[in-house]
């Protein structure tokens, strides 16, 4: 699902949804802008931001979802 094999543009409908809390497909398309297009870090901000979010979010459910036990 993360974009190795199949462009994302092929996939099916809820394959791009599932696709957009997947971190894994947004590293693939870093890697595939920068190792063949040679993007910079500009190029690659928005994924970078969407990275973060993710980050963030995963980070704060996993403190919230931690129980502390005796």
């Amino acid at each position: 699902m993360s974009g190795i094999f199949t462009p994302y543009e092929s996939m099916p409908m809820w394959a791009q949804d599932f696709d957009l809390i997947n971190p894994v497909a947004y590293l693939m398309r870093i890697n595939r802008m920068v190792m063949l297009k040679g993007s910079s870090i500009h190029d690659i901000s928005r994924e970078l931001y969407s990275l973060v979010i993710i980050a963030i979010a995963f980070t704060t459910l996993a403190v919230r979802r931690y129980r502390k036990t005796v």
